[in-house]
């Protein structure tokens, strides 16, 4: 049996869209205590005030996005998290037997691909920018 070479058609993070209300916050304190700098003439320090708070906010929000790999390829989906340590979880597409998607008004949202093997989802790809598209193809991969 000749042996079909793996090729990408997809592959992508979760959506900055998920950590929208902890983005808004921080901008929020960031404001107000700009703001408060700059009302009540306070020193050069507290001008500076609001870049710990943005590096509290966003590089958190940064390293989860980034640790957080999907990948649909000919043969497989994937998902792969962590930095230092590796944690993976993949499903061959002959193997996928349910494509469940749960999309927002924004268009990102969740995809659960499960096996006969198992009641639950085996792999989950949340916060997924344009999930119908991503199921679509997924779809038309398994054909």
């Amino acid at each position: 049996k000749p042996s079909v070479e793996e090729e990408k058609f997809w592959a992508g993070h979760p959506t900055l869209w998920k950590w929208f209300w902890h983005l808004l916050a921080g901008l929020i304190v960031m404001a107000v205590l700009e703001g408060a700098a700059i009302v009540w003439s306070l020193p050069a320090g507290m001008v500076l005030a609001p870049i710990p708070i943005a590096l509290v906010t966003l590089v958190p929000i940064l390293i989860a996005r980034n640790s957080t790999r999907y990948a649909v390829t000919n043969q497989r989906v994937s998902l792969e998290t962590g930095i230092f340590t590796k944690t993976s979880r993949e499903l061959r597409l002959q193997d996928i037997r349910s494509i469940a998607a749960q999309r927002n008004f924004l268009g990102f949202g969740d995809i659960e691909f499960s096996s006969a093997a198992s009641d639950d989802a085996e792999v989950i790809f949340r916060a997924v920018p344009n999930v119908d598209a991503v199921r679509e193809l997924v779809k038309k991969l398994q054909v």
